[in-house]
């Protein structure tokens, strides 16, 4: 999936989770997003290869 109808989907869907703190950081190979929640802080990174979205690479938990 592209990079930009990803971060869409993905933005539709936690405010739907009414969570706060939405940041998204776009380098040449990963894209991360952190946000806050119930648990604290959550990051998540996914690599990147010609503008597509592959996969959940890591996702952190900071309480």
């Amino acid at each position: 999936m592209l990079v930009a109808e990803f971060k869409a989907i993905y933005n539709a869907y936690l405010y739907d989770l009414n969570v706060t703190g939405i940041k998204w950081t776009y380098l040449k190979t990963t894209l991360e997003l952190r946000y806050f929640d119930a648990n604290g802080l959550i990051q998540i990174r996914w690599r990147i290869k010609n503008g597509f979205v592959l996969e959940d690479t890591k996702k952190v938990i900071v309480y």
